[in-house]
């Protein structure tokens, strides 16, 4: 289910390659983009937002 949700939010961005979900410190997922130009719109455009009205707020960054 988290996958399907973090696809819909992130397919407009850019082609999703792969979802990965972490489940160690509350939830965190690595998506892989097609380009890093989608990955880049991905993140320029999802940092910070909520995923639901007033929740689940998003805090994008590069892999490292």
């Amino acid at each position: 289910m988290i996958k399907d949700v973090l696809h819909k939010i992130c397919n407009p961005h850019g082609q999703v390659l792969r979802i990965v979900i972490f489940k160690k410190n509350g939830v965190q997922a690595m998506v892989e983009f097609d380009s890093l130009d989608a990955a880049t719109r991905a993140r320029d455009n999802l940092n910070g937002a909520d995923i639901y009205s007033g929740c689940c707020t998003l805090k994008i960054d590069y892999a490292k």
